[in-house]
């Protein structure tokens, strides 16, 4: 029977011998690598810096604050009385991308913003 793929069912296997190489299965097992297995991370803000190390945070707050002059160059005296013209801070970007892995964590796509800020939670992330 044919279906739209062109792949055709059939209850006798292949007369080859050999198994096809995109049907095996991978024998190496993910593991951790690099500097997280040499110098196995402690605590949670040890994994952190792994995962962003300072100079990266500081290139991502440079370009950001770079981006944010233009757009208040750009909007004018409009931008002006807007509170979201401030540059941002290294600890304001920690807690931000801290607030994406903690919304990811609890699948809260749809989930009312404010429940990111709420202090009853269960699970609490410290992210220095």
């Amino acid at each position: 029977m044919s279906r739209k793929n062109k792949y055709k069912w059939s209850k006798i296997p292949p007369a080859s011998g050999k198994t096809r190489a995109e049907n095996k299965i991978r024998s190496k097992i993910p593991a951790v690598i690099g500097e997280a297995y040499r110098n196995k991370p402690s605590k949670p803000v040890n994994s952190w810096n792994l995962l962003f190390d300072e100079h990266m945070l500081d290139i991502v707050v440079e370009h950001t604050n770079e981006r944010i002059t233009e757009m208040a160059a750009f909007y004018g005296d409009q931008a002006l009385s807007c509170q979201f013209t401030n540059h941002i801070e290294k600890t304001e970007l920690k807690a931000f991308i801290g607030l994406l892995l903690l919304s990811g964590a609890f699948k809260s796509h749809n989930e009312d913003v404010s429940s990111l800020w709420a202090t009853n939670c269960v699970i609490y992330f410290v992210l220095l």
